[in-house]
């Protein structure tokens, strides 16, 4: 059934003056409803409150409430039905599940009749978050010196950021500081083509270009300069010319993917060795659950067999939207999405959760908030959870910024 929608901004009572004894006033055959004030509850819940001001003509099928960071609208934001449809009165629902934390979000309420959707007005709330969401807006509209296209890691409890211009930041977990570390010994911007790892208290920075590696030491806040010699680190060796370069580390061993080929580097004796190389071209990788992932061609996800030095099919991500997907993991767990809307210039805020133990796929609480591609952007994966880091361009001149958002996936609901 096709609905017409009416949003109702306010309402004004207005005398009706007639010439005519009889004349009555004509009557809405639909109702009109009002947004009153969130609530939140012990930053776990939040209620939604709403109240029915005109009934109307047609039966109410649905009350419920639509909200986003931007402009709420049904098929597109986060709704809510009322399970409970009472035309009478004032109606409410409390959740656990729907907000991020630290977020302000745009509410509507509204109702459904056989012919119409009726919005009443835009409420604004800031959210403490709820029980059941991942996601928490840890800083907001920061500025850090020569922002620019970055590498991150993370290791000692402690995430590391290196930009382009050669700043290069150490990220306070627990409280989201940043505090500026010994600038990369570079003349002038680092080249385009870098990865880093952390194992123990060095962080490395890996430029297959030169085909060295710079060492960072996070406890005398000095680097030191190794030349790889034994390997070449330039990729391209199968034809490919991706330039996709990837690493992260598990254990001792440090890994690095340049094109399609995998790398491995000893922490313990210092040297490089090549594993085999993957079979297609490489759009995204992950290292989670002890193991390392691939996203490849057709939605494919392949994993890397360390005892067999070999690649296997694991799983095909489930989503139609797949340009520019984003990974990340925290704990066992590996998630997906972020995916470009370059109609839009924005990136899709579906995000999904991958189970290597059960292969399994579940579509988690979105992303509150679309930011725009091909923008500076970083992730770290801290144990159980995430740090994503996200460059926000202002209207105005000298107005860039930076937000970083904590995901903890021990806040995913698992009924």
């Amino acid at each position: 059934m096709n609905r017409l929608t009416f949003s109702i901004i306010a309402l004004l009572i207005i005398p009706l003056i007639s010439c005519s004894s009889d004349a009555l006033p004509e009557k809405r055959d639909y109702p009109v409803v009002r947004t009153l004030n969130a609530e939140a509850i012990d930053s776990a819940e939040v209620r939604l409150n709403g109240s029915i001001v005109n009934t109307g003509d047609e039966n109410i099928e649905e009350l419920g409430f639509v909200f986003d960071t931007s402009e709420p609208a049904i098929g597109v934001s986060d709704t809510i039905l009322i399970s409970t449809v009472n035309s009478k009165d004032a109606f409410s629902l409390t959740t656990d599940r729907a907000f991020a934390e630290n977020v302000e979000y745009n509410i509507r309420a509204f109702a459904n009749t056989e012919s119409y959707t009726i919005y009443g007005n835009r409420v604004s709330f800031l959210s403490s978050g709820t029980r059941w969401n991942p996601w928490a807006l840890k800083v907001f509209r920061t500025y850090l010196e020569n922002w620019a296209n970055s590498e991150s890691t993370y290791t000692q409890g402690k995430g590391y950021v290196l930009f382009r211009s050669g700043y290069f930041y150490e990220l306070d977990t627990n409280d989201y500081s940043f505090s500026s570390r010994q600038k990369i010994p570079i003349s002038g911007y680092i080249p385009e083509s870098y990865t880093m790892f952390g194992i123990n208290n060095h962080v490395y920075m890996i430029f297959p270009d030169y085909n060295e590696a710079y060492i960072y030491d996070t406890i005398s806040n000095t680097w030191v300069i190794e030349s790889i010699d034994n390997i070449d680190l330039s990729g391209n060796s199968s034809g490919f010319n991706s330039g996709n370069l990837y690493s992260f580390s598990i254990g001792l061993t440090g890994y690095v993917i340049s094109d399609n080929t995998l790398y491995a580097y000893d922490h313990k004796t210092g040297s490089w060795s090549f594993l085999n190389q993957f079979p297609n071209e490489v759009h995204n990788a992950v290292a989670g659950n002890e193991a390392i992932y691939v996203y490849s061609y057709n939605n494919t996800i392949w994993k890397y067999n360390f005892e067999s030095d070999d690649w296997s099919l694991e799983t095909t991500y489930p989503s139609d939207s797949y340009d520019g997907v984003t990974a990340f993991s925290a704990g066992e767990k590996l998630y997906f999405g972020l995916a470009a809307d370059r109609e839009n210039d924005t990136f899709l805020q579906e995000v999904w959760e991958y189970s290597p133990g059960t292969q399994s796929w579940k579509k988690i609480s979105r992303f509150p908030i679309s930011y725009r591609i091909n923008s500076p952007f970083f992730s770290i994966s801290a144990g159980n959870k995430a740090i994503l880091g996200f460059f926000e361009r202002g209207d105005e001149a000298n107005e860039d910024w930076f937000n970083v958002w904590e995901f903890d996936g021990s806040k995913i609901h698992n009924p």
